[in-house]
């Protein structure tokens, strides 16, 4: 079949609305003829249909770069910003078709709708607000009896009035601000430290008073998003020029003008009873270079996705242009830098196991990205130190020997049978993001008091009687058994952080925990601030090389039986 006949089925599906399958017929479109911008601004529209307007905006995008000329391509664009809430961004792209196709009535419609749905935003940010305030005031008005109501209901109308005049005055005073004055005012509420710029963990503070019920470790993920984004001079903080491309981005996305966005900050971040606690501040601090790091590691990978280079490697790695990179690219595409097929193959082997979370056996932009950066890191620098190297090593054509292809067929043959077996076996560990790994790092670190990189019985019993300081010691000795048993998966009765990270996971699932994120956080304060019982760690002291020898027997005798089987 030729592109033009998938095309034509894509279209039927379509019409059909099975956008799913529509989008699976383009694509073999595109991989027969790359070229066609009109395979790409129908895909942008199936995309948009079956709610995922990130791609549609890339396919608009691309479709465009093919043929500027082409007027749907505007309104594709348009539309997938305008779905992505970026009406200033839809309304420019219009503008811009408009002066290519100044008749064109398609496009001065979506130029009149994107304008109206724009000022319509902004006056929902303006009502917001006052349905917050409103709300809040409700909020602590309310009591549970009539009787409690009258006792408290003068004290309370009169806190509503303080509150209400606090929260006018406020706003009267930001009327007579200039725009400046009140940025100043915003980053000064923000940075808490008043050292002159703003942190992730102050940036998570602020989010979470805009979002009330939001996590800590929902809002640092968030803010260290934002850090990375902004962060021009690449200190992982806000500087106050970096805040202020921070907040015009959120006030164009909400659509909101600069005042309506500056009151709705402000009362959010004075009145709000939402933000980091006591608890969110130590955990905080302790984590604090954990925080930093991952700011720095995020904010270069964002740099290197919005890089024509990594894009260039990433199409020339991508041989059968299927938009993913399959083990057998990778590994020669790792060869044709190193011309050594045996090293490739293995580093291919162990970079797709460990970028490869959804076992599709490809990687997307975004993971290749993740595995040129790790392939830099590997060799202590940077991809922007390296890019254009590797893009001249990439560019050289090295033909592969009988024996090379020979070797790349069997390693993806070993690649596919070790990921299922993986797959079989692994158990998933529900830890999801940079915060929460840093926390379990940062236990670790903790517990690992002779600091030899392992956690021993005594160690690992130590510390979970800090958690389970109120229960019977023998209840403790047993679980930190099973869990040494459970996770010791080397033998040596010592766990790793890896094996440390499988325990604590088990373990908060047997004991019925809820939030993991909440249980680590509190593991890392008790161990912080609670002194040791010293007869308690005598006691343990006694008993640490008794157990461990213990477990080294019930651990040879379970291997004893598996190998019999």
């Amino acid at each position: 079949m030729s592109a033009d006949d998938f095309k034509e089925q894509g279209n039927g599906a379509f019409n059909a609305g099975d956008y799913p399958k529509s989008i699976e017929l383009y694509s073999k479109a595109i991989e027969l003829d790359a070229t066609n911008h009109v395979y790409y601004s129908n895909r942008s529209a199936a995309f948009l249909k079956s709610g995922d307007a990130n791609k549609a905006l890339s396919d608009a995008e691309v479709c465009l770069d093919l043929n500027s000329e082409f007027a749907k391509g505007y309104s594709r664009k348009a539309a997938a910003l305008f779905a992505l809430r970026k009406f200033t961004a839809a309304i420019e792209t219009l503008e811009e078709g408009l002066t290519k196709f100044p008749d064109n009535e398609d496009l001065k419609k979506e130029l009149e709708k994107a304008k109206s749905e724009k000022e319509m935003s902004g006056e929902r940010v303006r009502r917001s607000v006052v349905t917050t305030a409103a709300a809040q005031q409700e909020k602590k008005a309310r009591s549970e009896s009539v009787s409690d109501f009258v006792k408290v209901a003068r004290v309370g109308l009169e806190l509503q009035l303080y509150a209400l005049q606090a929260q006018l005055k406020i706003l009267n005073d930001l009327s007579e601000m200039t725009d400046e004055e009140k940025l100043d005012l915003i980053f000064s509420l923000l940075d808490k430290d008043k050292d002159g710029s703003i942190d992730a963990r102050e940036l998570a503070n602020g989010i979470r008073k805009r979002n009330e019920g939001m996590s800590f470790g929902e809002g640092l993920e968030r803010a260290i998003n934002f850090v990375a984004i902004f962060d021009d001079n690449r200190d992982s903080t806000l500087d106050r020029a970096e805040f202020k491309n921070f907040i015009d981005t959120a006030m164009d996305e909400m659509g909101a003008t600069f005042h309506e966005f500056c009151e709705f900050l402000i009362l959010q971040q004075v009145f709000s009873d939402g933000g980091n606690d006591m608890i969110d501040d130590l955990v905080g601090e302790v984590v604090a270079e954990q925080i930093t790091d991952a700011v720095k590691e995020r904010g270069e990978f964002f740099r290197a996705l919005e890089d024509d280079r990594m894009f260039n490697l990433f199409r020339m790695f991508d041989i059968d242009c299927s938009g993913s990179i399959n083990f057998k690219e990778v590994a020669y595409g790792l060869y044709k830098l190193s011309e050594d097929m045996e090293s490739s193959s293995k580093a291919a082997f162990e970079l797709l196991l460990m970028l490869d979370k959804d076992d599709t056996r490809e990687l997307g932009y975004e993971q290749f990205t993740k595995l040129i950066l790790n392939i830099a890191a590997a060799g202590d620098t940077t991809f922007e130190d390296i890019a254009d190297a590797l893009t001249i090593s990439f560019a050289k054509p090295t033909p592969l020997s009988d024996e090379d292809l020979a070797h790349l067929i069997v390693a993806d043959e070993i690649y596919n049978v070790a990921s299922d077996l993986a797959q079989a076996v692994e158990e998933e560990i529900e830890v999801d993001d940079a915060l929460c790994y840093a926390k379990m790092h940062k236990l670790f670190d903790l517990w690992d008091e002779n600091g030899d990189g392992s956690i021993n019985y005594e160690e690992l019993l130590v510390g979970l009687r800090k958690f389970e300081g109120a229960e019977d010691m023998n209840e403790s000795i047993t679980s930190a058994a099973v869990m040494m048993l459970a996770t010791d998966r080397e033998g040596n009765q010592t766990l790793d952080r890896e094996e440390f990270a499988r325990a604590l996971v088990k373990y908060a699932k047997a004991i019925g925990v809820e939030d993991f994120h909440v249980f680590i956080d509190f593991l890392v304060v008790v161990t912080v601030l609670q002194d040791d019982d010293e007869n308690e760690r005598a006691y343990i002291s006694s008993i640490g090389d008794i157990a461990t020898t213990e477990i080294a027997i019930i651990q040879g005798l379970a291997q004893a039986i598996g190998e019999n089987d």
